[in-house]
């Protein structure tokens, strides 16, 4: 018992004899020098991390910010286009560095890259949508980059999506689990040093801070940047190993959903069915592909038990595809395409060069007689 009240209680030796009676004044003084100003600290971090909204991720707009909202940022690259693209290119970040400019060498046809953080079945349907509903593009091709997340039920929906206007009439329909996950985690992240930081470059670049300036994160065609880690990769200070272990502890919390047993959402499925649909009525052909991991995320998963949920969505994929008359490959293993596991910034997110590998590849594939979706 002593060891149990000692941080809340002063224990004391009574007058009479050997027992102990707790001063309940120490809890009290307690829970005012300690547990109070914890409070009122994260308080007020978060009030500054929602006032400045750093990250895109809240109401407010205030200030520029410190990262543009990915989806706000590429609805306008897209408006501004001057030529209407007939090839699009959907996925999540781990796209981001697909080049629409090879594809347009390989091609001939105009491309842009919609790759969002966080994409489900759910962005892509609404991508589709803006561009050939709403915007009138003539779109005859679409290269879709499916991360095995998009089709497990838990899959969030990035806070972003949720600000963006064009994009939410088109969550009507989702689950509530989604949308509620996204709002618990941006509301945790009002506390995170990350965002803080961020708050405070904000600041700094309001006050003229010269080396706050902001930059582009995609060029206009919709291509990532990834300007800050291509710099520190060109000066030989980016270390990959050392941000794949990092990033790699945080995996046995985040990625349980991937352990065996996982099952496929139907909702996301269908939903997926109904995109291809979509394409077939519009005259769209569909190249999908399951991209790369570096080999230690990989082995990673191996350890989790995760892999057969992999070899759930390539079965998926492989079916639905080849009857939409598309074309399927799965990239997950580097020497499926002869990736360089040094061509990444992470455990997860390519390059270029290895995306550039990719795109021959797949656009490849389309131009040979149609296989289906052999791995």
């Amino acid at each position: 018992m002593r060891i149990l009240f000692a941080g809340c209680y002063r224990l004391r030796e009574s007058n009479y004899g050997n027992s102990i009676y707790c001063d309940g004044w120490s809890g009290i003084f307690f829970w005012r020098d300690f547990i109070l100003p914890v409070v009122i600290c994260l308080a007020f971090v978060s009030l500054i991390n929602y006032s400045i909204n750093p990250f895109s991720i809240y109401a407010p707009s205030i200030f520029e910010p410190y990262r543009e909202n990915s989806y706000v940022e590429k609805t306008r690259l897209f408006e501004e286009l001057k030529i209407p693209p007939k090839v699009l290119i959907l996925g999540s970040s781990r796209a981001g560095t697909v080049d629409p400019a090879l594809v347009t060498e390989l091609t001939g046809k105009s491309c842009f890259n919609w790759a969002l953080p966080s994409s489900g079945v759910e962005i892509f349907n609404a991508v589709l949508r803006i561009s050939i509903d709403e915007h009138k593009s003539p779109v005859d091709m679409v290269i879709v980059c499916v991360d095995p997340e998009v089709f497990h039920p838990d899959l969030w929906i990035s806070p972003q999506a949720l600000l963006a206007k064009s994009f939410i009439p088109y969550f009507k329909g989702t689950g509530l689990w989604p949308k509620l996950r996204s709002i618990i985690n941006s509301g945790l992240r009002l506390i995170t040093l990350e965002q803080l930081n961020a708050s405070f470059g904000v600041i700094r670049r309001e006050l003229g801070d010269p080396s706050e300036k902001r930059e582009a994160i995609y060029r206009p065609d919709g291509l990532g940047l990834y300007s800050a880690n291509e710099r520190a990769i060109a000066d030989g200070t980016y270390d990959l190993d050392a941000v794949i272990s990092e990033r790699l502890t945080t995996y046995p919390k985040d990625n349980l959903c991937f352990m065996a047993g996982a099952a496929l959402s139907e909702d996301r499925m269908n939903k997926w069915e109904k995109l291809l649909d979509y394409c077939d009525s519009k005259g769209i052909r569909v190249y999908c592909y399951m991209p790369p991991a570096h080999p230690r995320y990989l082995e990673l998963m191996d350890k989790f038990g995760a892999l057969p949920f992999f070899d759930k969505i390539h079965e998926f994929l492989k079916e639905t595809v080849a009857e939409h008359n598309g074309i399927f490959r799965d990239y997950t293993e580097l020497e499926s395409f002869g990736g360089d596991p040094n061509q990444f910034y992470d455990e997860a997110h390519m390059r270029k060069a290895n995306n550039d590998l990719i795109l021959k590849n797949l656009l490849a594939a389309g131009e040979s007689e149609s296989e289906g979706g052999d791995r």
